[in-house]
């Protein structure tokens, strides 16, 4: 494939990236240092640190303070293609082997993140940590647009019960919403 080395991501393009990091299938990011950034940033150090967002968990970076996933900075340099939204095949997100990543659409991606809920509760459902430690989480947005988030981990309650755990605060954070979304109209009229 020939590269296009005028296309940019995150207002880089692919050889200026390969000044800061290098690819590095080894790598839990997926990369590696190539410069000393931060006390933590060492040259060869893994680039990056996962993150357990609300929204989604990844591995992230900054280069020049600017934040960015590192999946997609990934995808780039072995492609140099911006992609559209990068999928994680095996559903494991801090896994960014090249092999394990693909570019697809929105509706590709967020049909892998339903087939990762089997227990018929939206936002609820069986996540790993970076360290293999299966994690039950449960997430949601207040109709004030703030988001919240909690995890149960399998290795503390069990399996079971970290899955019942995240179903009953999912469901109590639900009626807390609806609660509070009555209370909002009542006082609007």
């Amino acid at each position: 494939m020939v590269q296009n080395e005028q296309l940019k991501l995150y207002g880089f393009t692919r050889s200026e990236f390969l000044k800061w990091v290098y690819l590095c299938e080894d790598s839990p990011s997926g990369l590696r240092w190539k410069v000393s950034t931060s006390s933590t940033a060492q040259v060869d150090s893994v680039a990056g640190t996962f993150s357990r967002t609300v929204k989604f968990p990844c591995w992230r970076i900054k280069i020049n303070k600017k934040p960015m996933i590192v999946a997609r900075v990934v995808w780039f340099l072995h492609t140099g293609t911006v992609p559209d939204k990068v999928d994680h095949k095996n559903g494991k997100p801090y896994e960014n082997k090249f092999s394990n990543l693909r570019n697809v659409g929105t509706k590709i991606n967020n049909e892998n993140r339903i087939v990762q809920n089997p227990n018929g509760i939206p936002g609820v459902y069986l996540i790993e940590d970076k360290y293999g430690n299966q994690l039950w989480r449960c997430q949601g947005t207040f109709s004030s647009g703030k988001r919240w988030s909690k995890v149960f981990a399998c290795k503390k309650f069990g399996y079971g019960t970290a899955r019942n755990l995240a179903m009953q605060y999912r469901l109590e954070k639900d009626s807390e919403n609806d609660v509070q979304t009555r209370d909002r109209t009542l006082n609007d009229t």
